[in-house]
């Protein structure tokens, strides 16, 4: 059968190629944070999967052949992406740790099985591709059965584990400073329970051929554009709420300074201190400063900051450091000298990341967006 592009193919091609602009868009985006390259990482090894799983129903792999397999390691991918990106929003660490490279070790091995599949040469893949992968129905060998269902169970265990921290994230926390935050929890955490449901049924179907059921294009069809649509919608919403979901997020939990040794003499000795390092160093400026940065700058323990934060001056890191930088905004904003500078330029040289973060933060502590600000200056 010769290659040929139908519209489901080409629909899924059309998606791929938005789904690589966006990881493009996220990897060169102005907040260049961790959590961003990690998004368009996930989107991209997800895309060429997709486009991939296009070459191969319209048989365009035999034109393509070295796009054959070039996904097969990236299954075990996605799960910790997912995963260390849900932790970052979270507890906004640091991801890319040494221990957590140990999430990447499966997908490491499956790229070592499947490197005599990248090294063969065009035309031998072409004759694998015609004389086996494309001569007959499709159909399912025990091995592909066997690695299928343990990439299968790898992604779930870690779909399940995101769920399970925003879940223990709820159940800990007692105050969440803005409503639109856990509503971005709660929308991906049901996004993740819809991925982990397409993950199964998709599973549950490769076992169905195994057992010699009649191989449908259409089910294959709605399982991947479904399970494309939780994957990008989750992008989605983390784009939408990268202001209110990271910045605004504040746990407190239950009685988790009750052990505290700070005195109350260290308690004004570090508040000083951290004062200092806004007003004097203008720390606030460095768009990835975060929690733990700053305890390493004023030399001090990120619990006992953030007990300072929470409990002595009753406020959160971002709504701290975003108080200095609004005060810094508005400063720019009513100067004249910067009348030709852009709201966006303005706000990275205040230190915000993004457009959407500083307006949802200026809109917060002074009640107005900043065209609004800006307007309110003019002269009637």
């Amino acid at each position: 059968m010769e290659p040929a592009m139908a519209f489901a193919d080409l629909l899924l091609l059309i998606t791929a190629t938005q789904g690589l602009l966006l990881s493009l868009v996220l990897a060169t985006h102005s907040q260049r944070s961790k959590r961003f390259y990690l998004l368009s990482l996930l989107f991209a090894v997800y895309s060429i999967d997709q486009i991939q799983t296009a070459l191969y129903w319209s048989r365009y792999l035999i034109e393509f052949p070295h796009f054959w397999g070039i996904s097969g390691a990236f299954n075990l991918l996605f799960g910790p992406l997912l995963y260390l990106y849900v932790r970052s929003h979270i507890h906004n660490r640091e991801v890319f740790s040494n221990k957590s490279l140990l999430h990447f070790f499966p997908f490491l091995i499956k790229l070592i099985y499947m490197l005599p599949l990248y090294f063969m040469s065009r035309e031998d893949k072409i004759y694998v591709l015609e004389n086996y992968t494309f001569a007959g129905e499709f159909n399912v060998d025990l091995q592909s059965l066997i690695i299928g269902g343990t990439e299968t169970i790898h992604l779930v265990i870690y779909l399940t584990i995101s769920i399970l921290l925003i879940k223990k994230t709820f159940n800990r926390t007692v105050k969440i400073s803005n409503g639109k935050s856990q509503r971005s929890l709660s929308i991906i955490n049901k996004l993740l329970i819809g991925l982990g449901c397409c993950l199964a049924l998709w599973y549950f179907y490769t076992i169905t051929i195994f057992l010699n059921v009649p191989y449908s294009i259409v089910i294959d069809y709605s399982i991947t554009f479904s399970a494309g649509f939780f994957v990008y919608a989750i992008g989605y919403v983390a784009l939408r709420s990268s202001g209110s979901f990271t910045d605004s997020l504040t746990i407190f939990s239950k009685n988790k300074y009750e052990k505290s040794a700070l005195s109350d003499e260290l308690i004004e000795k570090y508040t000083k201190s951290l004062i200092n390092s806004m007003e004097l160093s203008s720390l606030y400026l460095d768009g990835d400063l975060t929690l733990n940065k700053l305890a390493k700058e004023l030399k001090i323990s990120s619990h006992n900051l953030s007990q300072i934060f929470n409990i002595h001056l009753r406020t959160n890191f971002f709504d701290f450091v975003n108080g200095y930088r609004i005060k810094t905004a508005c400063a720019k904003l009513a100067d004249p000298d910067y009348l030709n500078q852009t709201i966006l330029s303005i706000a990275l040289d205040s230190g915000f990341n993004n457009k959407t973060s500083f307006n949802t933060a200026f809109k917060k502590h002074t009640g107005q967006t900043p065209t609004e600000f800006k307007n309110s200056l003019r002269p009637l």
